[in-house]
């Protein structure tokens, strides 16, 4: 069905391509001599509003000084003048040392004594706050009869709580204490404990501890905190 429309329509289409109405052939020559003649008419109107140059008498014309353009003068390249010459060392007159004949007075050292003696220099001393507390002293406090005698006397007078005995309750206790300069004990804290009971009676235990002998510091008495643990064991 298309090849049968192609081929009626086929001469209608070969009688467009052919139609001498459209064909610009012929007529090339006649746009050539149009395009020729219009571009001499240009030229001569060019040739025609073309202006003179104007010239001017340089001998009879005077320059304004702002009509004349600044000119660029290279740098000079001529040799610089030598330095001045060095002006000639003055030689003045030899000096003559000539020994002093006159005799000077001799220094007096003596010293007028003041009227009133002179006081002793000041010393300063430097005093420690009696209430510091050393953790390193040079020596530290002990117990009466050494850490022996100290183990001792926690055995002797320790009381096991009877309700941490009934309930099975045992353990450490660490506690910290001071021992004053009399080697009196004071401030008795609980680090660590299992049980309440426990560090109930380990403080009254170490709170009613006898005496210490005293920790030094340079020789004399100091506050020192101390550290200790009391054990609760179940036999």
């Amino acid at each position: 069905m298309h090849n049968q429309s192609f081929e009626q329509l086929k001469p209608f289409a070969m009688e467009t391509k052919k139609n001498k109405k459209f064909d610009l052939e012929p007529k090339r020559k006649i746009f050539f001599f149009y395009g020729l003649i219009i571009s001499m008419l240009v030229v001569l109107f060019a040739f025609n509003n073309a202006k003179e140059v104007e010239s001017y008498d340089l001998s009879t014309t005077t320059l304004n000084p702002s009509d004349v353009e600044d000119i660029y003068l290279p740098p000079s390249t001529s040799i610089p003048k030598p330095p001045p010459p060095t002006p000639p060392i003055k030689i003045f007159n030899t000096i003559v040392i000539v020994e002093n004949t006159s005799e000077l007075p001799e220094p007096d050292f003596t010293f007028l004594e003041p009227d009133a003696p002179i006081p002793e220099p000041i010393r300063i001393v430097e005093k420690e706050p009696e209430d510091v507390i050393q953790f390193f002293p040079e020596q530290l406090p002990t117990f009466p009869g050494g850490m022996q005698s100290l183990n001792s006397w926690l055995s002797r007078n320790i009381k096991y709580p009877d309700t941490a005995a009934k309930i099975g309750v045992s353990g450490r206790v660490y506690l910290n204490f001071i021992v004053d300069k009399d080697g009196s004990i004071s401030n008795v804290t609980v680090i660590r404990s299992p049980d309440k009971l426990l560090e109930e009676e380990a403080t009254r235990l170490i709170a009613s501890m006898p005496k210490w002998k005293p920790g030094l510091q340079n020789g004399k008495p100091v506050r020192v905190s101390y550290n200790i643990f009391v054990t609760f064991q179940l036999n």
